[in-house]
């Protein structure tokens, strides 16, 4: 069994952090390290995490002084992995306990496929099936459809450049997959739903103007790092 690395940044979340942390320890597939990274935290974070390394062995708990930002967080916890896969996984979200070793059988058994990820549904504040568009090349050019919580090859991220710290605001994760697409590794989704993204107030504060406001101007960014393959799809139109 290869290793899968999972990464977990936390920024004040000593709420939901014990639960995201929980939620792959139930994993069915064992041969797992969590790096769980406390990006500063204001409150008890740092404590609750501690509490779950003096327990686990499979915990890695790395304290970070200052904040460096979750892209930094994730760039750094995935460089020290020694995981084959690497899944990252947010402090308030959770996984089915299958997740996992579902999402390794497809990459073991399918080179092409370069991320792996599965249907989704909101808890919380809010309750519902996370409605996804279907993924295709030409479309994710456009939007992102696939969430961060998605398994791949630690190889092909950093072949492919890891994640790009001019991103923001979520953006992060659309331009990861864009350098997997630039780089012809296939996506493929998992049909059920083995992923939970939690909604409470944090994460209801992004309204949707202000998210428009940071797409156009990120924009103008992706098009520049996927020139290549922007100007391949419109030829092909």
């Amino acid at each position: 069994m290869k290793k899968v690395s999972v990464i977990i940044p936390c920024h004040n979340h000593a709420k939901y952090v014990g639960e995201s942390i929980d939620s792959v320890l139930n994993s069915t597939y064992q041969n797992i390290e969590i790096i769980v990274v406390n990006d500063a935290s204001t409150d008890n974070s740092g404590e609750v995490i501690q509490k779950y390394a003096d327990k686990y062995p499979q915990i890695i708990f790395i304290d970070e002084k200052e904040n460096i930002g979750v892209i930094e967080v994730r760039n750094k916890a995935i460089s020290m992995a020694q995981g084959d896969y690497i899944l990252p996984l947010d402090a308030d979200d959770k996984i089915h306990p299958t997740y996992i070793e579902k999402a390794v059988n497809i990459l073991e058994n399918n080179s092409q496929i370069g991320v792996v990820y599965a249907k989704a549904c909101f808890f919380g504040e809010k309750e519902g099936i996370w409605e996804l568009a279907n993924f295709n090349k030409e479309n994710i050019l456009l939007y992102n459809m696939v969430f961060v919580t998605s398994l791949f090859r630690k190889e092909d991220f950093l072949r492919v450049g890891a994640y790009n710290k001019n991103m923001y605001g979520g953006y992060e994760d659309w331009d990861l997959w864009l350098s997997f697409v630039e780089h012809n590794l296939d996506f493929y989704q998992i049909d059920e739903v083995l992923f939970y993204y939690r909604i409470h107030q944090q994460s209801r504060n992004l309204d949707a103007k202000k998210r428009k406001i940071i797409y156009i101007k990120l924009l103008s960014i992706i098009i520049a790092n996927y020139m290549l393959i922007f100007s391949m799809i419109i030829d092909i139109k």
